[in-house]
């Protein structure tokens, strides 16, 4: 959907650094596989969401007990509403720990939840601004099992909007959001959901590094 530049700016932005790949081209492969531990992986508004070498791909990434961030608006309907030809709601419960509750929930205000690492103090909007403006149908989710909890919800009624999941099999940790991150309508937004999500997904304990600027300061706890 040619949205990478919103991840690629906001990874950027958060002094991160990171390779592409386009799927429009060709499948991720083995060879790609042994290099990745954190996987960002954009579905937009494309169909099918993660077809079945998607899926087999990431199912092999999660098992190695690695790291995913996904994000789309229409994950869910397209792999467990039924009425794609795509449907998967194994892949989607066992591995994102998510629960399909809603298509096109109609709002636009995503607030996080106090405390959560991801999250906390974070307010956004997924509409206009300098952000993508592509949200048609974002999608309301909740946690499928206890190894997921929800990050963000969509506002005044408090719907889900994101999940973040530690596997309690493979130790694989995945954040989902149910929107399109490439809609946040700012930067500085942007940066703050990508840095909330990849810390958390490295597992990295913040220490006054994080206040300061000095990334010698961070210390990662899962090597």
């Amino acid at each position: 959907n040619d949205y990478e530049g919103y991840f690629l700016q906001a990874l950027d932005d958060a002094g991160l650094t990171a390779g592409f790949w386009n799927l429009s081209f060709s499948k991720l492969n083995d060879d790609v596989a042994t290099s990745i531990r954190t996987l960002i992986w954009n579905v937009g508004l494309g169909y099918p969401s993660l077809d079945e070498v998607d899926r087999a791909f990431v199912e092999t990434h999660l098992d190695n007990g690695y790291e995913l961030f996904i994000t789309g608006q229409d994950i869910g309907w397209d792999l467990v509403s039924g009425q794609s030809d795509n449907t998967d709601a194994a892949f989607y419960h066992d591995y994102l720990h998510a629960n399909y509750i809603s298509d096109d929930v109609n709002r636009y205000d995503v607030d996080g939840v106090d405390d959560d690492p991801v999250s906390d103090g974070i307010i956004l909007h997924i509409q206009g601004g300098d952000g993508a403006n592509n949200q048609e149908y974002p999608s309301r989710i909740a946690p499928y099992d206890a190894d997921a909890v929800e990050i963000f919800r969509y506002t005044p009624e408090l719907w889900g909007a994101g999940i973040r999941s530690v596997d309690s099999v493979s130790g694989a940790r995945v954040v989902y959001l149910a929107f399109g991150f490439e809609a946040i309508d700012n930067a500085e937004d942007r940066e703050d959901v990508m840095s909330g999500a990849f810390y958390w997904l490295k597992d990295v304990l913040f220490k006054d590094g994080f206040e300061s600027g000095d990334l010698g300061a961070w210390a990662y706890s899962k090597q």
